[in-house]
């Protein structure tokens, strides 16, 4: 079968040269490291132990950094390549990995899955151990990677029937895992019922990511600005949801006059677009002179990038900043997350477990595709209500704003226990590791 492979490759090989142009005029590759694509190593193979961790994406790299960190923390001269596909992915990893172990961390663009350039890959990385991310099944990849291993393994209720119904061809390569963590009990048999060995049933690792940060003089000073307000934070929104949003900030304030909405935009440069759009809803901006905010006592929209901190008559406040959704999960009273009100086809939705790592009540709309399999994980343990549309996304926050101490208290002790339920994933990848290092 794999030879088989390989002679399509050879025959298909102008159409992949083309298609890695198209690519490359696109701006989907990175003209300067584009001889990693076909296998040349960016960086000298170190000496010691290796592991090599693939994740396709960025989704895929972020969960891995807490095993990358406890792997660091736990093992004295190993060493860590991290290979993925998307230049989004590379440019995390470059702002990510230096800040953990700039010496024993390395990250390069996996090659094609062409056996020249897989040979010479592997060649000159010369990995111990190959761990590949979800369902990452390149066929050349697997066949020639030393002690493969699958982490956060999952097939999809999508993918799963395809699996099955071309078994003769997905059967050999599964069957070449040393071990699979995957990340339900249903992914499990899956996995199982394809021929994989040694499958653990070990968690989602993106339940082990850090609680994002915020920093801490900027919390105290929102906080003390803040002081005595329920605060209900929209993350992440798209456009066509901040209307809806601020519409229904007008219905909750009868029940809490003193309540602030602060909506941080998925994308930052739409601050001035939605600042507009509330004028036209009559919201007032405060006016600017000599370097003082003159004084509105009601109905006041304020943008973060102005460099304004919320007064008594702000109402609405848009975060159009970036790297600071730690900062509003720390000081929400509720979190609703963008993207799922406004139907984004795969990409509906964005990460529920962000705000529920900082114990804040979450809720999400009805589009939440992106986070199928997290979804239900998160509702099984009763953690994430999803509403249906935007009529029972108020029912449901006049509920929440107006519960009693204790009654908020319990919802945040539940989301306590699940998080610390949902959590060892990394943990159990770390021990499967190491015994395959040996």
């Amino acid at each position: 079968m794999i030879w088989l492979y390989r002679l399509l490759w050879i025959v298909l090989l102008p159409v992949m040269a083309l298609w890695l142009v198209v690519r490359l005029i696109q701006g989907k590759e990175d003209r300067q490291r584009l001889k990693e694509r076909l296998g040349w190593g960016r960086h000298p193979r170190p000496n010691g132990q290796l592991i090599w961790l693939h994740a396709a994406s960025v989704g895929e790299a972020i969960s891995i950094l807490p095993l990358v960190k406890k792997l660091l923390a736990t093992h004295d001269g190993l060493n860590i390549l991290i290979t993925t596909g998307t230049r989004t992915s590379a440019d995390l990893l470059a702002a990510r990995l230096p800040q953990m172990d700039e010496d024993r961390l390395f990250h390069q663009y996996v090659p094609l899955d062409f056996f020249p350039c897989v040979t010479l890959f592997l060649r000159h990385w010369r990995p111990n151990v190959s761990a590949f991310v979800e369902s990452e099944f390149w066929p050349d990849l697997l066949t020639q990677a030393s002690q493969p291993i699958l982490l956060n393994g999952r097939l999809s209720n999508r993918s799963f029937p395809r699996y099955k119904r071309y078994g003769f061809l997905f059967r050999p390569l599964i069957q070449r895992f040393a071990a699979c963590l995957a990340q339900s009990e249903q992914d499990k048999e899956r996995l199982e019922a394809l021929g994989a060995q040694n499958v653990l049933a070990a968690g989602n690792l993106k339940f082990d990511a850090a609680p994002l940060q915020a920093h801490e003089r900027e919390q105290r000073r929102m906080a003390s600005a803040l002081k005595g307000r329920k605060v209900l934070i929209y993350a992440s929104t798209h456009k066509g949801e901040e209307q809806l949003f601020s519409e229904l900030h007008a219905k909750l304030k009868k029940h809490d006059s003193s309540l602030l909405t602060i909506i941080v935009p998925r994308h930052p440069e739409r601050g001035q677009e939605i600042l507009k759009q509330l004028e036209k809803q009559g919201y007032k901006t405060p006016k600017r002179s000599a370097g003082h905010v003159a004084p509105t006592t009601e109905n006041v929209v304020m943008l973060r990038s102005q460099g304004l901190v919320p007064n008594e008559g702000c109402e609405i406040y848009v975060a159009d900043t970036l790297g600071e959704l730690g900062l509003w999960y720390s000081l929400a009273h509720t979190v609703v997350m963008g993207g799922s009100f406004v139907d984004l086809g795969k990409v509906s939705g964005h990460n529920p477990v962000e705000p529920l790592r900082l114990l804040a009540p979450t809720l999400v709309g009805p589009h939440m595709n992106n986070f199928s399999e997290m979804m239900d994980i998160l509702q099984r343990h009763n953690i994430l209500p999803q509403v249906t549309d935007i009529k029972a996304l108020e029912k449901k926050l006049t509920t929440w704003l107006t519960d009693d101490i204790q009654t908020e208290k319990r919802r945040k002790d539940a989301i306590k226990a699940a998080m610390t339920d949902l959590s060892g994933s990394a943990d159990a990848a770390v021990e499967a590791l190491k015994e395959l290092l040996g």
